[in-house]
């Protein structure tokens, strides 16, 4: 009703101005209105499932080099997959009810699906309780000691692969790093990061230590990290960090100054203009800057991939039927092929002196055949028996 009257109100005002009929200058106006267009993206879009789920870790290995992190589709409808050896690490940022969630869940699922072993910093703690025991989820931290820790184990796991690569290259190899692909995920990282300082206070560094070594090595080593959170800002993501993270992600609208600034200088204004196009029901509507294939810089708009994950909320409508079909067609028969991974924990206050609780060693929780070791159940963060208790530092 309100453009009808603007059209008629524009075509008398040409009348007048033109001396033309009413009825002509209405026909004028009508012409130069631009044509109604469909929505350029749907509703939602379902991760596409693996053509090939690996049987065992050298398999998981050798597909490594073709795997691409799906993150949703184009205006096209084409798959916008990142490659991991020209974008090894990964920022989402959005705030709650943009869809990070739900994409950080789906690319979970997908690294799971193809064999990784996956470390996930739990910053609220209670944000990945359905994946506990699920073949592929190595390590789960949901405390503020446990972050420290874990951390530092997956720092340690590089610094081993690392050394095993010199090994190899001093007897005379040359061929690939023969390893599984390793993801990290620090989800609510400032959540994170702010606990860390709290508890630790200026061993916080041995934090930031570790994650900076984690990402200006491990693409090497096929050891990548996704940092999820609500903040972007540089008081959050500290610029040496930031620099390391060449794919970033911004899901849902947002009026804050930081969303913008978090992309690369040269796509700033392009990131404000698309962000600012987006409605407040847009959810999973994102923006994806990173290295193409071709080797330069791109960003493109997208329509976050949802996908089925073990625990997770009931999906959008309309995307139910191949979200379930994921789950019986793949999730259910991703096999396990690593053991979970803790530390030797001796009594609640394990956190405190952190050198104490650095000098914890890394044990298997698991048989090789996937299920718990009875000897290790004092271990276990899942298990009464557990040493650590509740009294742990929580975030």
């Amino acid at each position: 009703m309100r453009d009808n009257t603007a059209m008629k109100k524009k075509a008398r005002a040409r009348a007048q101005a033109t001396g033309e009929k009413y009825v002509t200058a209405q026909k004028q106006i009508a012409a130069q209105a631009p044509e109604s267009v469909a929505p350029r993206f749907p509703t939602f879009a379902t991760l596409p499932s693996p053509t090939r789920i690996p049987t065992g870790v050298d398999e998981a290995s050798e597909m490594y080099p073709t795997f691409r992190m799906q993150l949703g589709i184009d205006e096209s409808g084409d798959v916008v997959g990142v490659d991991l050896a020209k974008n090894p690490h990964a920022l989402f940022f959005g705030v709650t009810g943009s869809g990070k969630s739900v994409l950080t869940r789906t690319v979970i699922e997908s690294c799971r699906s193809a064999g990784w072993m996956i470390f996930l910093c739990d910053g609220k703690g209670t944000d990945y309780e359905g994946l506990h025991r699920q073949p592929g989820i190595v390590a789960i931290s949901q405390r503020t000691a446990d972050h420290m820790r874990m951390v530092r184990m997956v720092a340690d796991e590089l610094r081993g692969r690392q050394a095993d690569a010199w090994e190899r290259r001093q007897a005379g190899e040359r061929g690939p790093f023969p390893c599984p692909p390793l993801l990290l995920l620090l989800d609510e990282y400032a959540t994170i990061r702010a606990s860390i300082r709290d508890v630790y206070g200026t061993d916080f560094h041995e934090f930031d230590s570790d994650v900076q070594l984690i990402t200006r090595i491990g693409r090497e080593f096929r050891v990548h990290v996704i940092v999820a959170t609500q903040d972007p800002s540089p008081r959050a993501i500290p610029a040496p960090l930031l620099e390391n993270l060449s794919t970033r992600v911004a899901l849902g609208p947002s009026d804050n100054a930081a969303t913008c600034t978090a992309f690369p200088y040269p796509h700033r204004a392009t990131a404000r203009r698309i962000i600012e196009s987006f409605g407040s029901r847009a959810r999973g509507r994102g923006l994806v800057s990173f290295v193409g294939e071709d080797g330069d810089s791109r960003i493109v708009e997208i329509q976050a991939f949802i996908g089925y994950t073990p625990g997770d909320a009931k999906p959008a409508p309309g995307g139910d039927a191949d979200v379930t079909h994921n789950a019986h067609e793949v999730s259910i028969k991703v096999p396990s092929l690593y053991p979970r991974l803790w530390f030797q924990v001796d009594g609640p206050h394990y956190g405190q002196p952190l050198s104490a609780l650095y000098a914890c060693s890394t044990v298997a929780l698991d048989r090789p055949d996937g299920t718990t070791d009875p000897e290790m159940e004092q271990y276990d963060p899942l298990h009464p028996s557990y040493l650590g208790t509740a009294d742990a530092f929580r975030p």
